[in-house]
């Protein structure tokens, strides 16, 4: 029992070394990767409303005259407002950084919730189809 004694008896003495930049330095950066890991995984598993545009013109085709332009009127903003955000009216940006006829932008924003004769739905397909590549290139 004497050697147990001896042992735990030098036992006693024993502390903890001091915290280092070395620890400090590891914890950081098993803290960075973890955050890099998670973002990852939210990253991945975040569902976008990246719908394609032609898609959505299709979906629209079922739709009759009046409403199928108001509809088109939306996916053409919507689009805007993803790929040219900035201040001011949508319909301006449309025209100055998307390339839409500006004469389609002015007969859709005098027309859009008028009864009667509007902006065919065929010409506001050709300007999204047109705004959609002007985004690609």
């Amino acid at each position: 029992m004497s050697d147990e004694a001896d042992i735990l008896a030098g036992l006693y003495g024993l502390r903890d070394a001091p915290t280092g930049w070395g620890d400090l330095i590891t914890a950081l950066g098993l803290g960075l990767l973890l955050a890099a890991l998670i973002a990852t995984a939210i990253r991945a598993f975040r569902h976008r409303a990246r719908t394609d545009p032609g898609a959505l013109i299709r979906r629209c085709r079922s739709l009759p005259g009046p409403q199928r332009v108001t509809a088109l009127a939306a996916v053409l903003r919507d689009l805007t407002n993803r790929t040219a955000p900035g201040p001011g009216r949508w319909t301006r940006r449309a025209v100055e950084q998307m390339g839409v006829d500006p004469g389609l932008i002015e007969a859709l924003e005098q027309t859009l919730y008028r009864p009667g004769p509007s902006v065919t739905p065929e010409r506001l397909e050709t300007a999204i189809a047109t705004a959609a590549g002007a985004t690609k290139g």
